[in-house]
């Protein structure tokens, strides 16, 4: 019998790129002042989500003789997610820092009137100081949050995927 060489890392690793560039992709065509985007939008991210995931173990699978674990598919899912949340954030940083520089304001600004209207009887400073606050930790506590999102969908896709796929070798 043949020594299976199958690497989950290098598998992941390629096909985690594949979902990071494809964020970007799918990203670069919303409008980040846009705040209620078409529900087509939600669709097309969660595809981007599942694509990579379920045909890499998929692929995984046929490369392993036909043979797959759940623990392996859920490796695989996780790697995958981690890889495209990290593209997805350092693309984010560089869209809202470099491309859209003045969005945080703009969002700020928009957050500053719905707690003026939601709360007329709070002060000026004291909505001055709830923004400058959010603004202090938004972008880092944002990053996280992505980051946590993409690995916990990525661990449900593989565990379906996974599921579905499964089969184990005859002992």
């Amino acid at each position: 019998m043949k020594k299976n060489n199958t690497s989950i890392i290098k598998q992941s690793t390629k096909h985690g790129i594949l979902q990071g560039l494809l964020i970007i992709i799918t990203t670069s065509f919303k409008d980040p002042y846009d705040l209620d985007p078409h529900w087509i939008f939600f669709y097309v991210q969660l595809f981007v989500l599942i694509i990579p995931i379920s045909y890499s173990i998929y692929n995984y699978k046929k490369l392993n003789s036909g043979f797959l674990k759940l623990k392996q598919a859920i490796k695989i899912g996780l790697i995958i997610s981690l890889i495209g949340a990290i593209i997805e954030v350092f693309w984010t940083i560089i869209r809202l820092n470099i491309i859209y520089p003045d969005w945080l304001n703009y969002r700020m600004d928009i957050n500053r009137d719905q707690m003026f209207q939601n709360n007329p009887d709070m002060s000026i400073k004291k909505i001055n100081e709830e923004i400058e606050w959010a603004k202090k930790i938004s972008s880092t506590y944002v990053y996280l949050a992505v980051i946590i999102l993409n690995l916990f969908l990525g661990f449900v896709i593989s565990l379906v995927t996974g599921v579905i796929i499964y089969k184990k070798k005859e002992t």
